[in-house]
């Protein structure tokens, strides 16, 4: 009986856990995105320039010393369970002078999705 109780509300508490450290991730994503936007760090596939622009996932990455997890594949994060990744994939330069958008996935056991933008605002997609 007691199981019964306890096994869901340790699983929801473990699921919040996950996601408030998910959310807190894509914040200082986004102060990060500050940080860059004013004194842009280019790696391949993007060329250097003088421009400013907002970070692609994987040079906020290494900007931040890989501190979001490991990149896979230059467009994607991987931080456990959870996979970050720009939308569009591979925003443009010109598109990244004035917007971005970061998406945190989780689809193995909670199966959530949260964005950011260049507003700072967290929102739960699903």
């Amino acid at each position: 009986m007691l199981a019964a109780i306890a096994i869901p509300a340790f699983q929801q508490a473990r699921r919040r856990a996950v996601e408030v450290g998910v959310i807190a991730d894509l914040k200082e994503m986004a102060r990060m995105q500050e940080l860059f936007f004013v004194s842009p760090v280019p790696l391949s596939p993007s060329p250097a320039t003088t421009d400013k622009r907002y970070a692609r996932i994987n040079e906020l990455n290494a900007f931040a010393g890989n501190a979001f997890g490991t990149t896979s594949a230059t467009y994607t994060i991987l931080k456990g369970a959870v996979r970050y990744e720009m939308v569009p994939l591979s925003p443009s330069l010109t598109s990244l002078q004035a917007r971005y958008t970061i998406e945190a996935r989780e689809t193995n056991l909670y199966d959530f999705i949260y964005s950011i933008d260049e507003s700072g605002r967290v929102v739960r997609v699903k």
